[in-house]
């Protein structure tokens, strides 16, 4: 009995050596994959928007601020779905978009709102690539390391974000 039992010790050793090695090849394998679609995909950290306010939109007296905006809106911000774009829009936030923009004008960095299923986004441009569709975005929330698993294209977008001010109450 004493040799079944050691057979036993013997051959479940030698099953967990080789799942061991095999879970180990998947994970090389899992990790080469992942670092090849992310040189694909060129993920890069989002920039924030740059440029879409011109210095001379802006005016300044003793009692205001102006920005000239061609076609303003406020962008509500859901306070449950913020928790994507922290720390660079919160709760309190309030976002200026407008639906005048450019789409071929539209680079990494820009942040949009995009409809998806039944809601809206608000997701960073991470990167821009072409398919035997069209051309489409990668887009990432700033507090998450994943890009979002969808292409986000021309007709998907509803407005480009050209400001936020911070402070007060929405």
């Amino acid at each position: 009995m004493s040799k079944t039992k050691g057979k036993l010790g013997v051959g479940l050793a030698i099953t967990l050596v080789i799942v061991a090695t095999m879970f180990g090849w998947y994970l090389n394998d899992f990790m080469e994959a992942r670092e090849q679609a992310e040189k694909k995909i060129q993920i890069t950290q989002p920039i924030g928007p740059s440029g879409v306010i011109d210095l001379h939109d802006i005016t300044r007296t003793n009692r205001e601020v102006r920005l000239r905006i061609n076609n303003p809106i406020i962008i509500g911000v859901d306070e449950d779905k913020q928790l994507s774009m922290l720390p660079f829009i919160d709760a309190k936030a309030t976002i200026i978009g407008t639906e005048n923009y450019e789409f071929d004008e539209l680079k990494i960095g820009d942040i949009i709102v995009y409809d998806f299923g039944n809601s809206s986004v608000m997701h960073a441009i991470v990167g821009i690539r072409e398919d035997n569709v069209s051309t489409y975005f990668v887009m990432r929330g700033y507090n998450s390391f994943a890009v979002d698993q969808f292409r986000v294209r021309e007709y998907d977008i509803t407005h480009k974000v050209t400001g936020v001010l911070y402070g007060g109450s929405n």
